[in-house]
């Protein structure tokens, strides 16, 4: 026959309210995080379409992750020094395939493929559009939900 519990907790039930107003911090905090992603992308095209160069680079390797599979593609700046970087997930490209590539002369590390710039920050601005409107739908839906005992 088992004893009393040694160290009794309480714990408040979850209710409705509760539990909505939980998913709506957690997603409203998820979306969040998403919007600054878009806003440093944001200024990365805005910094790639005003002072951009374009030139010509290969895709020279691949790097992964558990996610996606980018390109590592390299190309040379007006002064003849080589740079690389990695190109957006996921990418259909194949080794030695010539890019068009666009890159601030000031600072080469920030370069992307020509054309590509604004895909990310599209996409990304889409998914936080999409959490932070979730967001509001809990927070209704908390709103809404009447309190436990009435």
């Amino acid at each position: 026959m088992p004893g009393p519990a040694t160290s009794p907790t309480t714990q408040t039930p979850l209710t409705p309210r509760l539990t909505a107003l939980a998913f709506a911090v957690n997603t409203g905090f998820a979306g969040l995080i998403v919007l600054f992603a878009v806003c440093c992308g944001v200024a990365h095209g805005i910094a790639l379409t005003n002072d951009g160069v374009r030139t010509q680079g290969t895709v020279v390797g691949f790097v992964s992750n558990r996610s996606c599979r980018s390109a590592e593609v390299g190309f040379r700046d007006r002064n003849g020094t080589y740079h690389q970087f990695n190109d957006d997930c996921p990418t259909s490209r194949k080794g030695g395939e010539k890019v068009p590539v666009v890159y601030v002369p000031s600072q080469p590390t920030v370069a992307a493929v020509d054309g590509e710039v604004w895909n990310t920050v599209v996409l990304l601005g889409l998914v936080a559009l999409g959490l932070l409107g979730a967001c509001v739908a809990l927070l209704i839906k908390a709103w809404r939900a009447r309190p436990s005992g009435s």
